[in-house]
């Protein structure tokens, strides 16, 4: 669990966009971001989210629901912008950070679950290689 959360990690903070899973995420990203500045320049205000764009139901349809979908929770979840790249207006949430770019939020959380999650497997499994050497010796069983 510790390897693969720290090599989704790694693709995330070093590497993010370099993997078929970055990709297509920064791919879905780059396209809301085009649509929302035109949007923008259509509506003559840079004060609207995507969301209210007209058209975004269009956007946001199969098969894109799914990115689309988690791109906003992200924004919402870790108060983030832009998905590779930090420094990005915000699509949805007006309440995330500047400078905070998605992938290295979720890649924090996912080093700490990683963590959180191994360190007690490995414990578990040293305990119970223990706990069967101390019983191969015993042979009141």
């Amino acid at each position: 669990a510790i390897v693969h959360a720290t090599m989704v990690a790694d693709e995330l903070a070093y590497d993010c966009g370099g993997g078929i899973f970055t990709a297509r995420i920064q791919t879905e990203w780059d396209r809301l971001r085009q649509f929302h500045e035109s949007c923008k320049a259509q509506q003559g205000s840079s004060d609207i989210f995507v969301q209210q764009c007209p058209g975004f139901a269009a956007m946001e349809a199969v098969p894109h629901d799914i990115y689309v979908t988690y791109i906003e929770e992200m924004e919402s979840d870790y108060n983030c912008q832009g998905f590779c790249s930090g420094h990005q207006q915000a699509l949805f949430n007006t309440e995330s950070f500047k400078g905070d770019s998605c992938s290295s939020a979720v890649s924090g959380h996912l080093r700490e679950v990683g963590f959180e999650v191994g360190l007690p497997m490995i414990v578990n499994g040293v305990l119970a290689v223990a706990l069967g050497l101390c019983l191969q010796r015993y042979r009141h069983l």
